[in-house]
């Protein structure tokens, strides 16, 4: 099997490859939500890594802005050259993933020698596994943000996506990020709190659904709102409307934001695994 020759074929909603490609995914749901959630909703922003027998060896997205969310468990030479092939035709922005489906990702990546690694982040993966806790703070509101509060909302998005997420070489892009903002915010994705005064003074965002899981994220709070327990109220929140739809919460932190990973322990988050973030060069 190692050295039979793999090929990489593209999914679609009516192929027979969907399913199977879910069946593949879901042994590693957890930490493949979003990908899964993509076969589901995008299929044609999914591959899968496939043999002459129809036997799948990998699957993994390639969407129009260049993200790859791999699920490769096998660490086989065979599925690093059908990568390394569509890598050759194919430029990566960033890619996304249980760390050690990214290490046979980057290899396929490097042996094409088209790019290189600009910046790489460590996370830790976390899933919820105690039962949900009820939080109440006095005059402070737990809500689902609809699209009236999308303009009081963008700039804590903004200063979100500046302190957490954005690539050092990146310049902030505030139209790209309303308009991130407002298809969340139509998906009903997005929660909030508000102050009794009515302020939007913390957020947090489901970035993802498959069956069993909700992957959380783009959690912040307001500066001036923090050590209050706002976050606490907030996830807890959160992760008692996920358990009544049936789901559980993960989330990845990164492995040096000490007070995130305190958080999310405190709430009963457990770790299983190690995440990464990698962006190369356009």
């Amino acid at each position: 099997m190692e050295f039979q020759t793999l090929e990489v074929r593209g999914l679609n909603k009516s192929s027979l490859l969907a399913n199977k490609a879910k069946a593949f995914v879901s042994p590693f749901e957890d930490v493949c939500c979003r990908l899964y959630g993509m076969i589901e909703e995008t299929p044609q922003d999914v591959f899968c890594i496939i043999d002459s027998s129809g036997t799948m060896h990998g699957v993994f997205s390639y969407t129009r802005g260049q993200l790859v969310l791999p699920c490769l468990p096998y660490d086989r030479q065979n599925v690093k050259d059908a990568l390394q092939d569509f890598f050759y035709n194919h430029r990566v922005f960033c890619l996304s993933g249980k760390i050690e489906f990214c290490r046979i990702a980057k290899t396929a990546l490097y042996a094409a020698a088209t790019q290189s690694l600009e910046e790489e982040r460590l996370f830790y993966f976390f899933k919820h596994e105690a039962p949900p806790e009820s939080k109440v703070i006095p005059g402070i509101t737990f809500f689902q943000c609809c699209k009236k509060d999308s303009e009081e909302m963008m700039p804590l998005q903004l200063e979100y996506i500046k302190e957490e997420v954005l690539p050092k070489k990146m310049k902030l892009n505030p139209p790209v990020e309303r308009l991130s903002l407002d298809r969340a915010v139509k998906k009903g994705f997005v929660y909030a709190l508000k102050t009794a005064e009515g302020k939007i003074c913390a957020k947090a965002q489901i970035n993802a659904r498959s069956p069993r899981y909700e992957l959380v994220g783009g959690v912040f709070t307001a500066p001036e709102y923090r050590g209050k327990g706002f976050a606490s109220f907030l996830m807890s929140s959160l992760i008692q409307k996920t358990a009544l739809e049936g789901r559980r919460a993960v989330l990845f932190a990164g492995q040096r934001n000490l007070p995130a990973l305190l958080l999310y322990r405190s709430l009963g988050f457990k770790e299983i695994g190690e995440y990464s973030i990698s962006y190369f060069t356009k």
